[in-house]
């Protein structure tokens, strides 16, 4: 069993690979958890990705033959492959209609049919190739990126992408400006009589919309020739007709309708001069959703009359929002300095910036719970604080019925003593043990608040440290297959409150970009406090698994210079661990040979045994016994212990 050279060498550097292997493919690569119907206690913060800056899945969006930026037949040929290369991602493809002059128009679907949906367009007027490009790289983000955001979004939403709304005018542009920087903007429609009539006709299709259609002239134009020419009726154009059919039959709640340029954010009303007809609570739901700051790169964001002081009448927003109730926005993307045609290396960088805001609206187009607030007050009975937990659901549907809320705590705090509440909400159950409540919660309506209120009892068997498992207690709120968590020290609210304070308000430690664990594993009823921590125990593991897989590498490296034999090297550590004799050997000095004894031929006195059979070493094939050896010159060596 000695260890020879090449097979040696070849194990070592092996597992030297694979160590380097696992260091790799370990750092930064999203953890894939258990179902959280497993298990109550590992909880995790839920959040959106931020957009990439080096993703190579992106480069083709800049590699169109229009200087840049992917032609119709280009784009077509996209939304093919990607359904080809994702089908459990991509569905099959919809044509959802034909244009003026017969160009289908394609729709792609991601996510279950039964879930809340949500709606991308872009390319509404045809010189805005930004707006194509950024729902493209949208949907190619969560195709591309397997991140435990994308996936929770891909399970829980109907996610519907329409890039090209207005096809014939973007055509017309590549025909005309094969290079890019073409100026139609409406569809192809042939109504103007005037000559270079071909660049003046069409519809403008933002205008062609049915709700306040041709209000008035200020709003939209009356005059074929003019490029926000409205149409001779209501969804007069193919091409409107086909988004307003898709409109009527999914149920959407959000939308995002790209444009450009000028890094605006219009939303309705856009006919008016004043959002005098809008409901107050859905002013506050476009004011809530805008001042997130995935949404800070637009510099403005309102009506087209607060932002740019016009109104546009028979525009998509406002039909959508009106008619449908959907939560309808119009993003402008680009800088002013970028225009219609942006520099052909702005396209990715445009992208980029507005991949939070469209993962967002995403997010708040199904229901999204978040722990809102905690808060303790000193509670009316001696030595108890009422902790409250107010959630609040910021999407644009109701919760689902499942969703729990679990409280996780350390052995001071005996929850089966505590009362809980629940106000806000109905159909709630309760269930409690030592350290543990599950309170499942009933569905929660759009923009509503519930609260969860638990007595905790300060008494003296709070541990010292302010920051132990045993004083801390972990809040998790779980609906379906999303997250949301963090995590109060309730050692420092007891001892606030009882210096005299009637109220603190309490933050959760936990941090929104990253996954936290809280409370425990399935199997312990302690909490872990070492699994606060940002880096979390499957970190620590992989370094511990490449600490041995290292160690064990270097060994045997260590061996084959050397020429050791392990076998008999641990065999000898083992003895020296029962106090028996490391080595024991033999040396004949006259002839120079030397034969080595296992430690067991040995007594516990050092003595040599007699009659003891051995091999001579690798070079001889002789059997020799200690007594024939007696009248030679032996050196006997023992490390006595």
């Amino acid at each position: 069993l000695r260890v020879h050279g090449g097979i040696g060498l070849m194990l070592s550097r092996a597992l030297l690979l694979w160590a380097f292997v696992l260091a790799v493919s370990s750092h930064g690569a999203p953890h894939r958890k258990s179902d959280p119907s497993q298990y109550a206690s590992k909880v995790f913060v839920q959040s959106l990705s931020t957009p990439l800056q080096s993703e190579s899945w992106g480069t083709e969006l800049a590699s169109g033959s229009m200087n840049g930026y992917l032609t119709y037949n280009e784009t077509v040929d996209l939304l093919h492959r990607l359904q080809k290369s994702f089908p459990h991602l991509v569905s099959a493809l919809h044509v959802i209609g034909h244009s003026l002059e017969g160009r289908e128009l394609w729709a792609v679907r991601m996510g279950p049919v039964d879930k809340p949906a949500v709606l991308f367009t872009a390319l509404h007027h045809s010189r805005e190739p930004a707006s194509l490009s950024t729902v493209l790289y949208i949907l190619l983000h969560l195709c591309h990126e397997h991140t435990r955001t994308t996936s929770e979004l891909l399970s829980q939403r109907q996610i519907w992408f329409v890039p090209i709304v207005n096809p014939d005018g973007y055509v017309f542009n590549e025909r005309r400006w094969p290079n890019g920087g073409g100026e139609m903007r409406k569809n192809r429609r042939s109504n103007c009589h005037r000559n270079h009539g071909d660049l003046l006709s069409g519809v403008d299709l933002n205008r062609n919309y049915g709700y306040k259609w041709a209000m008035d002239d200020e709003g939209s134009d009356p005059n074929p020739c003019d490029e926000s020419y409205r149409g001779a009726e209501p969804f007069s154009e193919p091409e409107t007709q086909s988004i307003r059919d898709l409109v009527l039959s999914i149920n959407f709640t959000a939308a995002f309708n790209y444009h450009s340029y000028g890094n605006l954010l219009t939303y309705p009303y856009n006919y008016a001069k004043r959002q005098s007809d809008m409901p107050l609570q859905d002013v506050h739901i476009f004011e809530e959703l805008v001042a997130d700051p995935s949404f800070s790169h637009f510099l403005r964001k309102g009506s087209a009359y607060a932002l740019l002081r016009y109104v546009a009448n028979g525009e998509s927003d406002d039909w959508m929002y009106r008619e449908r109730g959907v939560i309808s926005l119009s993003p402008e993307v680009g800088a002013e300095a970028d225009g219609y045609w942006p520099n052909p290396h702005r396209i990715l960088p445009i992208a980029r910036e507005n991949l939070a805001s469209a993962l967002l609206l995403i997010d708040r187009a199904g229901s999204s719970l978040m722990i809102e607030t905690v808060t303790a007050t000193v509670s009316k009975q001696n030595g108890c604080v009422d902790l409250v937990v107010r959630i609040v659901n910021r999407g644009l549907a109701s919760s689902s019925p499942n969703t729990t809320l679990f409280i996780q705590a350390g052995s001071p705090v005996n929850l089966t003593t505590a009362v809980l509440s629940v106000t806000g909400i109905n159909d709630t159950s309760i269930r409690l043990n030592l350290t543990r409540a599950s309170i499942q919660l009933g569905s929660m309506v759009r923009r509503s608040h519930a609260s969860v209120r638990l007595p905790i009892q300060c008494d003296s068997s709070l541990g010292d440290s302010v920051d132990s498992s045993s004083n801390r207690i972990g809040l998790a709120l779980v609906e379906e297959s999303r997250w949301a968590c963090g995590s109060v020290l309730i050692r420092s609210v007891c001892s606030t409150l009882v210096s005299g304070s009637q109220r603190l308000e309490l933050s959760l430690s936990s941090n929104a970009s990253e996954e936290v664990c809280v409370g425990t594993t399935p199997t312990s009823e302690t909490p872990d406090s070492s699994a606060t921590s940002s880096t979390g125990s499957d970190g620590r593991q992989t370094i511990v698994v490449l600490l041995v897989v290292s160690g064990v590498a270097l060994i045997l490296l260590y061996a084959v210079h050397h020429r050791i034999d392990l076998v008999n090297w641990f065999q000898n550590l083992r003895c020296r661990l029962r106090g028996q004799p490391r080595f024991t050997r033999l040396v004949n000095s006259e002839e120079g040979s030397m034969f080595e004894l296992p430690p067991s031929a040995a007594t516990s006195q050092g003595q040599l045994p007699t009659n003891h059979m051995m091999a001579a070493d690798d070079d001889s094939d002789s059997n020799l016994s200690i007594s024939s050896l007696a009248d030679s010159e032996l050196e006997w060596i023992a490390d006595s212990p």
